[in-house]
C-alpha cells in the first residue's frame, strides 16, 4: 500500500493530497471498469485470431469492441481463467484502499452468462471487502443474429435479471443493419 509520501514523490503533491481525502472518506470508488477483460494483455489472449493486445491497442474504438468478440472465443472466457483474472482485480482494488466498484460486464450470447455469473459470484464473495456492482454490458448491441439460441436482447434482459446496473451502448446499433441508437435506448430504459 502506498504512502502519501510515496503517492507525492511518484505523482506530485495534488494527488497526495487526493490520496488523504480519499481515505478520510474511506477509500477510492472505481466507477468504471471492466473486471472480465481486465488482465488479458498476454498475447494468449488474441493468438488464436492473429493479433496481439499490443497491436490491438493502436486500432480505433469501433475495432477494439469487435476484437471483443475474438476475447471472448480464447482462454479470456473460460470460467477458471475469468474468476483467477477477476479475483486479482478486486484483491488489487482492496490492496489499493478502493472501497467501491463499478464494473461493466459483458452480457453476450457468444459466451452465454460466463461473465456475468462469475461476477456475482465474486461480488458474494468479496461484499465485505469491495462492494461490487456489475453493470450488464451488451458490447454488440442488440442485432439480430441468428448463430445462437438465443438473441442478443435476451442474453442482455437474462443478465440484467442478476446485475445491479443496466448498461448500454446505443453507438453499436447505429450502424445499418441494428436496431437502431434510438431503439437500443428504448429497450434499455423499457
Amino acid at each position: 500500500m502506498m504512502t502519501k509520501e510515496a503517492i507525492e514523490f511518484f505523482y506530485g503533491a495534488f494527488a497526495g493530497a487526493i490520496h488523504e481525502l480519499a481515505l478520510k472518506y474511506g477509500g477510492y470508488l472505481n466507477a468504471h471498469a471492466h473486471l472480465d477483460r481486465a488482465g488479458t494483455l498476454d498475447n494468449k489472449y488474441l493468438e488464436h485470431c492473429g493479433t496481439t493486445p499490443l497491436s490491438a491497442s493502436s486500432v480505433p474504438l469501433r475495432v477494439k469492441q469487435t476484437l471483443t468478440g475474438e476475447l471472448h472465443k480464447g482462454p479470456a472466457y473460460e470460467a477458471k481463467n475469468l474468476k483467477t483474472r477477476m479475483t486479482r482485480c478486486l484483491k488489487l482494488a482492496a490492496a489499493t484502499r478502493t472501497k467501491r466498484l463499478v464494473s461493466f460486464v459483458d452480457a453476450t450470447p457468444d459466451i452465454q452468462g460466463t461473465a456475468i455469473r462469475a461476477a456475482v459470484e465474486l461480488r458474494d464473495g468479496f461484499k465485505d471487502i469491495v462492494d461490487l456492482s456489475i453493470a450488464a454490458h451488451p458490447i454488440f448491441g442488440f442485432k439480430t443474429d441468428a448463430k445462437f439460441p438465443k438473441s442478443r436482447w435476451e442474453t442482455f434482459e437474462e443478465a440484467c435479471a442478476i446485475a445491479d446496473i443496466i448498461g448500454a451502448l446505443p453507438e453499436r446499433d447505429s450502424r445499418p443493419g441494428s436496431v437502431g441508437a434510438d431503439e437500443h435506448i428504448r429497450r434499455v430504459l423499457g
